[in-house]
């Protein structure tokens, strides 16, 4: 299906009923402050219901300053090797594949220029999230006309991102998306990532190696 990246998002809902990925059963971990576990409390979940996510202590994640201290000597950069298939000739965006309670989700926009990670109502409450699950929020979010609306709450997701797995916590809005999912500064900040648009990937620093996420393919 092609897809106009610059209004719609892909349709994903109807996308995960086919497309269960098999992930590792150990992934390396990259930390915030928390990492999230399946929440078994529920009266209302069965064995199809997607997992519900609660917060773990901090002390069972690895500490960060040992992942920085890993890549502290390595050097990212980008090449025409690095370049999509159309090469120099667009202006696209950078949406990329993640996964999240075991299902794909595509249109992921990387915005470095969004000061918060952002998950549409909608996109919540398909992955499987309730709505009391979402933390009580503040924060008044602005757009490019300058108006404002208020977050509907935090979640906290445990995002799959090229093998590795992300403790991001998300700013829910209710409003019709361009993208499944954002990633902002306070994410691309957290794993010291280099976006570029241009080459269409995202790379950072994990121990001795270079992780390169590529864009998605929007024919796909």
């Amino acid at each position: 299906m092609v897809v106009d990246q610059g209004k719609e998002p892909l349709d994903f809902i109807a996308m995960m009923n086919g497309r269960i990925e098999s992930l590792p059963k150990k992934l390396p971990m990259i930390p915030k402050t928390f990492i999230l576990q399946g929440d078994e409390s529920s009266n209302d979940s069965s064995d199809e219901d997607p997992c519900y996510l609660d917060v773990l202590p901090l002390e069972e994640c690895m500490d960060e300053r040992d992942s920085i201290q890993a890549s502290k000597n390595q050097s990212i950069t980008f090449s025409e090797k690095d370049l999509s298939k159309w090469r120099y000739f667009h202006e696209d965006a950078l949406y990329i594949v993640v996964q999240v309670n075991g299902m794909t989700v595509p249109h992921v926009l990387i915005d470095g220029g969004s000061g918060l990670n952002i998950c549409p109502d909608l996109t919540a409450k398909t992955l499987g999230f309730r709505e009391n699950k979402y933390r009580s929020d503040n924060t008044k979010i602005y757009g490019y006309d300058g108006r404002g609306m208020n977050s509907k709450g935090t979640l906290d997701m445990n995002v799959i991102i090229e093998n590795t797995s992300h403790c991001i916590v998300f700013h829910v809005v209710d409003v019709p998306p361009s993208y499944n999912l954002l990633l902002g500064r306070p994410w691309i900040h957290q794993v010291r990532g280099i976006p570029s648009t241009l080459h269409q990937c995202l790379k950072w620093n994990f121990g001795p190696s270079i992780i390169t996420v590529r864009a998605e393919d929007p024919v796909k």
